[in-house]
């Protein structure tokens, strides 16, 4: 399980999402991806987010339990013997992400947050920053291309200072 954890815009869920693909071949039986809202005016609530995943694993309504405890089990137990990437983005606090984590050996887990989550057992915590300078003139140059960069540094510097370096723009 890593905790991707940074400020608004720093690029966590863009980081997390490639590497879910560069990781798919790991994890033949599939990813869930499961956006908990918590910087949105309404949070997602796990009850529903684990409704949302059993019918991702293909449980059909009816067959959805009411309770919080028994839509944990019952996702657990689904995915004991699975292999699969499960995606938590935008977590907001610990509460809304244990009862999402399975408890199979061969899951893993990528969950995005802008706080620390550190209720988390066995969690490994990946701070990301806004890039250096030097690095987000890398990436807008990847992006733009070389030449152009090269053309127009003044325009390029300019947009570099709008976005306050971070990929996503806006300070």
């Amino acid at each position: 399980m890593a905790v991707i954890v940074g400020g608004p815009g720093v690029g966590k869920s863009c980081l997390v999402t490639h590497a879910a693909r560069l990781a798919s071949a790991n994890f033949p039986d599939g990813q869930l991806y499961l956006n908990l809202a918590a910087t949105s005016d309404e949070p997602r609530d796990p009850g529903l987010m684990l409704a949302e995943a059993l019918r991702a694993l293909s449980i059909a309504g009816s067959a959805i339990p009411n309770g919080l405890a028994e839509r944990a089990a019952l996702y657990r137990s689904l995915l004991v013997d699975r292999h699969m990437l499960v995606v938590l983005d935008d977590a907001g606090h610990a509460d809304q992400v244990l009862p999402l984590l399975p408890a199979a050996d061969g899951c893993a887990v990528l969950i995005t947050s802008r706080t620390l989550l550190t209720q988390l057992p066995g969690a490994r915590h990946i701070d990301l920053d806004v890039l250096s300078p030097a690095e987000a003139r890398e990436l807008f140059t990847g992006i733009v291309g070389r030449r152009r960069v090269e053309r127009e540094p003044a325009e390029a510097d300019a947009i570099l200072d709008c976005c306050g370096n971070l990929p996503r723009g806006g300070r």
